[in-house]
């Protein structure tokens, strides 16, 4: 099982990170419901008030 198919049978949001060139089409291929390149991507939205 992946790490994309385990986070949609546990019910939540499927985040990819594209770390490495090509792996961006894996993980959309995979299903994944967000990908990013960057942890920045996903840390600016958390830490913003």
């Amino acid at each position: 099982m992946t790490d994309v198919e385990a986070s949609k049978l546990a019910g939540v949001i499927a985040v990819g990170y594209a770390n490495r060139p090509g792996k961006d089409e894996r993980l959309a291929n995979a299903g994944a419901d967000l990908i990013i390149t960057s942890m920045e991507e996903l840390i600016a939205p958390l830490t913003q008030g």
